[in-house]
C-alpha cells in the first residue's frame, strides 16, 4: 500500500476495532470468524445491497433505521421472493445493474441473547469499507459501538479516500 492517507486511515481504524475487541472481551464476549459475501445493484442514483449471508436486500438510497429491517424500495424482502426468483433475475427485471462483488471479513462476538457482528476494513479499488452488523438488541454492548463509531446508524459505509 502506497497511499499514505489511507495507510493512516486504515490504522486507526483499526487500532479502533482492537480497542473494541478488548471491550468486548472484558464484557466476557465469545468471538468467532465472519464471512459476509454482499452483491451491490444499481439503478440511477439508487444501491440496493444484497447480504447473501444474511438473506437481506438492504436499501442503501434511504437508510432504513429500524436496526432489525433492511428494506427494498418496493419493501420486498429476499425471503419473500427467493421461492420463485433467483435474485439476481428479480433485480434485473427491476431495472438494476448488477455491480461489484464483496467478501468482508470479521468477527461475531456473542454472549447470551446479545450478538454482535463487527466487519474488519478491507481496501477495495480505493475505499475503505467498514462496517458495524447488528443481529439482537445492542442494549450493554451499544455504548461501546457509539464510542467508536459516528455512522452506527449505517449498515454499511464506503468512505472514498
Amino acid at each position: 500500500m502506497s497511499d499514505p492517507l489511507l495507510e493512516c486511515a486504515l490504522y486507526s481504524y483499526t487500532k479502533e476495532i482492537a480497542m473494541l475487541h478488548d471491550k468486548l472481551m472484558d464484557l466476557k464476549f465469545k468471538r468467532k470468524e465472519l464471512h459476509i459475501y454482499r452483491q451491490f445493484y444499481r439503478k440511477g442514483g439508487h444501491t440496493i445491497v444484497h447480504d447473501v449471508k444474511h438473506k437481506k436486500l438492504i436499501n442503501k438510497s434511504e437508510p432504513d433505521h429500524n436496526r432489525n429491517r433492511s428494506v427494498t424500495a418496493c419493501r420486498i424482502n429476499v425471503m419473500d421472493i427467493i421461492e420463485c426468483y433467483d435474485v439476481n433475475t428479480f433485480m434485473q427485471e427491476m431495472d438494476y445493474t448488477r455491480g461489484d462483488e464483496l467478501t468482508l471479513d470479521g468477527y461475531k462476538y456473542h454472549r447470551g441473547d446479545l450478538n454482535i457482528d463487527l466487519l474488519k476494513v478491507e481496501e477495495k479499488v480505493g475505499y475503505i469499507v467498514h462496517a458495524y452488523l447488528w443481529t439482537s438488541d445492542l442494549q450493554e454492548g451499544e455504548f461501546i459501538l457509539t464510542n467508536l463509531s459516528r455512522e452506527v446508524d449505517d449498515v454499511i459505509q464506503l468512505t472514498k479516500i
